[in-house]
């Protein structure tokens, strides 16, 4: 329907085209938005290829994403930024550190910060990646696996 051609009347009583009231935009979204350990994840499906097998096609995807992250990482301009609930041990940084240097990632825009809102964890945040372990993860994974068996708390 074309909302434009609405009318309202004022406080005085006129006609005023609802158009000159409010903005509409049209936007699509998915129904379902799919998550994992709380990130918006995406469901891939295939099929393969004559004389292929699954392992060869999984395989083949994994060499793809591996790919298309590190082109992403060494694009990116972003900080990587690992924030953890504990102090970082200079050691310790300095792994992380030539672990991400194996990856060209720019230590010059790496940034180490405390968050004491992961429990007992870690995490990395590259570009549009976040690679993260802490307590609270597990624990909701765990839940959710509980949830699936039926085993509701």
């Amino acid at each position: 329907s074309d909302l434009s051609n609405v009318y309202v009347r004022n406080s005085i009583g006129n006609l005023i085209q609802m158009s000159n009231l409010v903005q509409f935009n049209e936007e699509s979204n998915p129904p379902t938005l799919f998550r994992y350990d709380r990130y918006i994840a995406a469901t891939v499906s295939a099929d393969m290829a004559e004389g292929y097998t699954l392992g060869q096609g999984i395989e083949e995807m994994d060499k793809n994403q591996k790919q298309i992250i590190t082109q992403s990482l060494q694009d990116s301009h972003q900080p990587t930024i690992i924030k953890s609930s504990f102090e970082i041990s200079p050691e310790s940084k300095q792994q992380i550190i030539k672990a991400l240097q194996i990856q060209a990632i720019n230590d010059n825009l790496l940034k180490f910060e405390p968050s004491p809102d992961l429990i007992c964890g870690i995490q990395v945040k590259l570009a549009a990646y976040v690679i993260s372990w802490n307590l609270d993860d597990y624990l909701q994974t765990l839940e959710s696996r509980f949830q699936q068996l039926g085993m509701n708390s």
